[in-house]
């Protein structure tokens, strides 16, 4: 494989920003679109879980060509947040208070707005205004996966300092040690050390995965070739599927799906680095409207974290739509509502950002 270019040559260590994944300052525009791409997966997973509600969760898993094609998709959309904090490690975070003030800030915000939208939409409307409830909308807790990202800011300096002077062998120790305690023991044969990999323990292993990575591009990722990572992330995403439906014929699917569909489970796991280094390794000049809808992403999360958690609203828009959760309709709604909810979302925040800007310059 020929060389990487300049632009996709990882940052040194000593470089890192202090908003790497959700406001990098030096914006590769191959990891943008990974950003991009890896939100409407997450997008794609809630309607699933959430709104179809088909893919074994939360009701058993059924017999239906439908819900193996939601469980089928959900194998392959599983590694958006994974790939979140790939990236974040890639890059590197260094400890500021100027990004946790962004991410508190949108929540305030955006949580506000979503609150009153929905007082505008039928049933939701029929308690009227509360100033408890609005307060609640608000809290940036709602959103777990914020929280998760703002104690790896917080955790970072001593995060990078333990692997600011080690060499390339010692640091893939650090790795195999965290792989061993959230994979081995935590996913493997103790539940109650990580049962799913939703916390901070398995996205510290990720940071580190990613900063090992950056640290070794050339030794180790830049003579690898695209197609074999495609193949290792679709074998790996259709060895979960069948593995998920081979286990729900002789077990409850609502009692293993989560742990199954687990963000340390070593399929997820090889799939989201597999998928990462994809985009990695693309070649790609830098683009202006890459970068734009990107740094929106923060955003698109928030506002639809608190679209879903109200599914039936989404439901009932849908029930217009006659024959919307039968197959294949059903997915053609995903994809449009995955799409307009993004560009919706997208266009309002680059709009506000506009706005905000110009008054700026006003008071200037």
């Amino acid at each position: 494989m020929t060389k990487p270019s300049q632009n996709l040559r990882p940052h040194k260590p000593d470089n890192m920003q202090p908003s790497s994944v959700l406001f990098p300052k030096n914006r590769n525009s191959n990891l943008e679109l990974l950003r991009i791409v890896c939100m409407l997966f997450i997008i794609c997973h809630h309607w699933i879980v959430f709104i179809l509600d088909n893919c074994g969760y939360h009701v058993p898993l059924g017999d239906t060509k439908q819900d193996y094609t939601s469980v089928f998709l959900n194998s392959f959309f599983i590694i958006g947040v994974n790939c979140y904090f790939l990236i974040s490690g890639y890059f590197g975070i260094k400890l500021s208070w100027k990004p946790i003030k962004k991410i508190v800030g949108a929540c305030l915000f955006y949580g506000a707005l979503c609150y009153f939208i929905s007082l505008a939409i039928p049933p939701f409307n029929s308690e009227g205004f509360s100033f408890l409830t609005l307060l609640e909308r608000m809290y940036p807790g709602n959103w777990w996966f914020l929280m998760e990202y703002i104690v790896l800011i917080l955790l970072s300096p001593m995060l990078n300092k333990s692997i600011e002077n080690i060499d390339s062998k010692t640091f893939r120790l650090y790795i195999i040690l965290l792989l061993i305690v959230n994979v081995g023991i935590g996913y493997c044969l103790n539940d109650r050390v990580n049962k799913t990999g939703y916390n901070i323990m398995n996205f510290i292993m990720l940071y580190y995965i990613g900063r090992f990575l950056n640290r070794n591009f050339e030794q180790h990722v830049a003579y690898l070739k695209r197609k074999w990572l495609w193949l290792v992330y679709i074998l790996s995403s259709a060895m979960l599927f069948i593995g998920f439906i081979i286990l729900s014929k002789y077990m409850d699917s609502t009692r293993i799906a989560l742990k199954w569909f687990g963000y340390n489970n070593p399929l997820v796991l090889i799939s989201s680095v597999a998928f990462f280094l994809i985009f990695a390794l693309t070649k790609m000049k830098n683009s202006v409207v890459i970068n734009t809808i990107a740094a929106s992403t923060l955003v698109v999360y928030i506002c639809h974290s608190s679209n879903f958690s109200m599914s039936p609203i989404i439901r009932a828009i849908f029930a217009k739509v006659n024959g919307w959760y039968d197959f294949p309709l059903s997915y053609v709604c995903l994809l449009g509502y995955a799409i307009v909810v993004f560009a919706v979302i997208v266009g309002f925040d680059v709009s506000m950002k506009t706005i905000i800007r110009k008054v700026k310059l006003i008071f200037k």
